[in-house]
């Protein structure tokens, strides 16, 4: 029996995966979970003169299938509104894309329609001019190139443009979705917009409280923060950058780096250089009060850039300590999705704590040891068990310190931390439930057997045998843009891979998403994510799945999505998770 939706706890998501959760079906604006109808391209429509009219959260539809096709649409913006553009093009059209060996390409123009603001260049596009170093190439695999966060700097009629990167080879079809990003308190960078100078060292640095501060990076300059801690805290930074594109009058990504130093202001805590494709991110337990300082630098390259850089914090005063004695899987500590145990650990003095899940639950275990923690001086290596607290569970745990895990079945699970310090170990240990699926029933291997989604429009299951299909169910309005993305082995079949610190989830299938048609029979979209030649059907917004396919309902009526083995590999851990939206 398929279970009911879950409260998924997203209070303390990076911002990435908040962004991530919040793609929703295109609804109306009015916040109501009724699809909007695609408005389909009106050629010629092949510059801004012509450029067709887009309305927030209403899908536009256009064919690029000609080589050297432009498709323009406008939006109208007020100063300082923040939008995001999701580029449907290998999602909805994988085989055309993937046949003409070509890359959908996403940019944006200033109100006089010819100034490009930000845009996406993906192997096979002409390069930016001037061109300048070697970094003007996206870098990560072939995939649609949303735009996560751009700013109108003015009131005004901006356009998106839709092509193909290489205009010498034909494209496919594509949907375009624009909608608003509203940030409440957006704080802005006292320093002059593209200028150096103000805030380039830790003695002039700016002052940020938590939320989301815009500001722009100059080659080769530093741009530092300073915040105050009165008590422990979990901080995180994160930034919205290279995922944006190459900037106006520029020629190369903005590659980006995060540092945190200490009160001092010169002792570096931690540093990073990638967390989502090529942006940063800092997650750092803060033990000491007093005031501390982050420095938006750069990594590589010469990219000048506006950046967003989100800032949360996390009391940590509230910890559970450890109970003594949870040496064994028998005495485990009882653990639950929402909780923080602060502990300790040394050689030989091994840790459990017992997790109650669910078949379809998606855990995020993170530890804090000394990777992530002020007081902590020694690694602790943290493991997931299953049931029997014996074996091992199949899960995915990687520099974020983050174990992202699928749970197969009911049962109680695990966490087992352990050390091999000599001296008293510090750490702590964090649960929570990213979101929880309607785990599959069989048989379901046909349309009259079909699972159903839960109402958070979530499921999962697993390819256990040769030729398994597992087949879902879903409702679908006509001329409405439906997608389906599934989880699945990122690490070893992602073109990109650009979130690999939250995806994969411990599975190891390569799933092939096909859409049928309300007949059963009928294929209307196929997306792979290992027989393609070309590109995959991953994006930046929504970047944790390896797999998903998009397609416009021809009519109102209940269609199937199948999911099989895109290599034909199956086994007892060859998981996936579904979403619709």
């Amino acid at each position: 029996m398929p279970q009911t939706s879950r409260l998924t706890q997203t209070a303390a998501l990076p911002f990435a995966l908040l962004l991530a959760v919040g793609l929703t079906a295109c609804s109306d604006s009015d916040g109501s979970s009724t699809p909007l109808t695609v408005v389909a391209e009106v050629e010629p429509n092949d510059d801004a003169t012509m450029a067709g009219s887009i309305t927030f959260a209403r899908p536009a539809a256009g064919d690029a299938s000609t080589a050297g096709d432009e498709d323009w649409w406008s939006v109208s913006l007020s100063a300082g509104e923040i939008i995001q553009v999701e580029l449907f093009g290998a999602r909805l059209d994988h085989a055309s894309w993937d046949g003409a060996a070509n890359t959908p390409q996403l940019k944006i123009f200033d109100t006089d329609g010819t100034t490009e603001l930000l845009g996406h260049y993906p192997a096979g596009a002409p390069a930016p001019l001037p061109t300048e170093g070697n970094n003007w190439e996206w870098g990560w695999g072939d995939q649609d190139l949303d735009i996560p966060m751009f700013r109108a700097p003015a009131s005004g009629t901006y356009y998106i443009r839709v092509s193909g990167a290489d205009p010498l080879e034909n494209g496919g079809e594509y949907a375009l979705v624009v909608k608003r990003n509203n940030i409440s308190g957006l704080q802005y960078e006292d320093e002059t917009l593209a200028a150096p100078g103000s805030n380039d060292t830790f003695g002039t640095a700016e002052p940020i409280t938590p939320g989301v501060l815009y500001g722009f990076h100059v080659d080769e300059e530093y741009d530092y923060f300073s915040f105050t801690i009165a008590e422990p805290t979990f901080v995180n930074f994160e930034l919205v950058a290279h995922r944006n594109g190459i900037a106006a009058s520029d020629s190369e990504y903005y590659d980006p780096e995060l540092e945190l130093y200490d009160t001092d202001g010169t002792s570096v805590l931690v540093n990073n250089d990638d967390t989502y494709f090529y942006d940063s991110s800092i997650q750092y337990w803060i033990s000491t009060p007093g005031t501390y300082f982050v420095n938006v630098t750069e990594c590589c390259g010469a990219g000048d850039a506006p950046y967003f850089l989100r800032y949360t914090r996390t009391l940590r005063g509230s910890a559970t300590p450890e109970a003594e004695g949870n040496n064994a899987t028998g005495s485990a500590q009882p653990f639950a999705a929402g909780d923080l145990i602060d502990a300790d650990t040394i050689t030989g003095d091994d840790d459990y704590y017992a997790i109650d899940a669910l078949a379809g639950d998606v855990l995020f275990v993170r530890l804090f040891d000394s990777e992530t923690r002020q007081d902590s001086a020694e690694d602790v290596a943290l493991n997931i068990l299953g049931p029997d607290g014996v074996t091992t569970a199949e899960y995915t745990i990687n520099d974020k310190q983050v174990a992202t895990f699928l749970v197969p079945a009911d049962g109680t699970y695990y966490v087992y931390c352990s050390t091999g310090a000599a001296t008293n170990a510090d750490y702590a240990v964090e649960a929570s439930l990213y979101r929880s699926n309607s785990f599959e029933a069989e048989p379901n291997d046909a349309d009259a057997g079909a699972n159903t989604f839960n109402n958070s429009g979530y499921a999962a299951g697993v390819i256990t045998t040769n030729g398994d299909e597992d087949w879902f169910s879903f409702s679908a309005g006509a001329n409405r843009l439906v997608t389906i993305s599934a989880v699945g082995d990122s690490e070893d079949y992602a073109y990109s891979n650009g979130f690999w610190n939250f995806s994969t989830w411990g599975s190891q299938l390569a799933p092939k998403l096909e859409i049928v048609d309300t007949d059963g029979i009928t294929v209307l979209a196929t997306s792979f994510s290992d027989s393609q030649s070309h590109l995959s059907t991953e994006s930046v917004i929504d970047a944790i799945p390896l797999v998903s396919v998009s397609f416009v309902a021809p009519a109102e009526g209940t269609y199937f999505v199948r999911v099989t083995s895109d290599d034909s590999t199956f086994g007892d851990d060859m998981f996936y998770a579904l979403r619709k939206r």
